[in-house]
């Protein structure tokens, strides 16, 4: 059963031990069969009679537990979430903080001593409970904000089922609140594989060589679009200069917009995207080439040839608009009228689909999680086992 090092070590029964180490009060240890870790417990007396009474009752407290499908060793709430927050990082290691400090560890800590014990019922003891808390402005929560803070407790309930502190089965779901928000309009998978099939069997439909290459450019966007959450009026503004695809992990630089809250980044599109962009700078280098022309840094992505000049397309809402009208899609959804718009959201329901945490993904596509949790957060707040 094994034994733990130290010279300062009283055996009190077979393969149960307590032991000095590191200080004055004595500790326990042993190891259940089937279990992989030991045991290992500060027993807080320096007595060793008394030392040998407490490893006795966690010995068997253990084996109850075990028996009862729990970890063998009792897991604080506070315990658990400091181990979990110390794993994250950025802006998610900052709000997770600030949630369970203002709102979980109060109650949480107050109400579950055990992990193993957290239930169904605790959970709705702590809405009930935060709901009766008001804001600074007097203001109580709205299910909007309730849900944004789920995600931190279902974060937590996820990483002790992972630690094997609660097991999956008996792990609490958090129910999602009726959201005050929008759901943006978006195409299912289903619309979007169309949508390509469509604008790219419509390129060959046409003899008109200028037809032609407005409806492969449109092939293009719509695939660089639906796989980099890029804004329209972002995508259009982008030059070569921004788009690095030689480097070892391929982005695109997003300039300082004129709007005050959006800031320069950097996004990193999927593949295909990638793929696509690359593509499309080797055609347009092409046909440059054939003029005696040469495709430069500062020429912009989505462009049309005119002459000796790339002339960048300033929208291509109306040949979006027809290409909807040739998939047969109605333009209105539940959510609202399609729009290019669409594309990128998308981008954000496949990627928050794909379990991608909500703050790198509002940090790839320059917003704020809390933008994301409004938007999209039928879909962030999905049963946390699934994922």
């Amino acid at each position: 059963m094994g034994r733990p090092p130290g010279k300062d070590r009283i055996e009190v029964e077979e393969g149960l031990y307590i032991y000095l180490r590191d200080g004055p009060n004595w500790q326990v240890y042993f190891k259940l069969d089937g279990e992989k870790k030991a045991f290992r417990k500060s027993l807080g007396t320096k007595n060793t009679e008394k030392a040998k009474q407490l490893a006795h009752q966690e010995y068997d407290d253990a084996v109850f537990r075990k028996r009862s499908g729990k970890s063998i060793q009792k897991i604080k709430f506070d315990d658990l979430a400091q181990d979990y927050l110390a794993g994250l990082t950025g802006g998610t290691l900052k709000y997770h903080t600030d949630t369970y400090n203002r709102h979980l560890k109060p109650f949480f800590t107050k109400h579950v001593l055990d992990v193993a014990d957290l239930s169904a019922a605790h959970i709705s003891d702590y809405l009930q409970y935060r709901r009766s808390k008001k804001a600074r402005g007097g203001d109580r929560p709205t299910n909007d904000t309730l849900n944004r803070e789920s995600v931190v407790l279902r974060g937590l309930i996820k990483h002790a089922v992972r630690k094997g502190h609660l097991s999956k089965d008996a792990a609490p779901e958090l129910p999602l609140l009726k959201s005050t928000g929008s759901r943006r309009p978006a195409f299912s998978r289903d619309e979007l594989a169309e949508l390509l099939k469509r604008a790219k069997e419509r390129i060959d439909e046409t003899n008109n060589q200028a037809t032609k290459r407005t409806r492969q450019l449109l092939y293009d966007w719509i695939v660089v679009m639906a796989n980099s959450g890029l804004r329209p009026e972002e995508s259009l503004k982008l030059t070569w200069a921004d788009v690095h695809l030689t480097s070892n992990k391929p982005y695109v630089h997003i300039p300082k917009s004129k709007s005050k809250w959006r800031q320069a980044r950097n996004t990193y599109p999927l593949p295909d995207a990638i793929d696509q962009l690359r593509e499309l700078k080797t055609r347009l280098a092409h046909q440059l080439s054939d003029d005696g022309n040469k495709l430069k840094s500062d020429d912009p992505v989505f462009a049309t040839i005119r002459g000796n000049d790339l002339t960048p397309i300033k929208s291509f809402k109306t040949a979006f608009n027809g290409l909807l009208d040739a998939c047969s899609f109605s333009r209105e959804k539940p959510d609202g009228a399609l729009s290019p718009e669409s594309l990128r959201h998308t981008y954000a329901t496949t990627r928050l689909e794909a379990g991608v945490d909500q703050n790198r993904l509002a940090d790839n596509m320059g917003t704020s999680a809390k933008m994301i949790q409004k938007h999209y957060g039928h879909i962030v707040l999905g049963d946390f086992t699934k994922s």
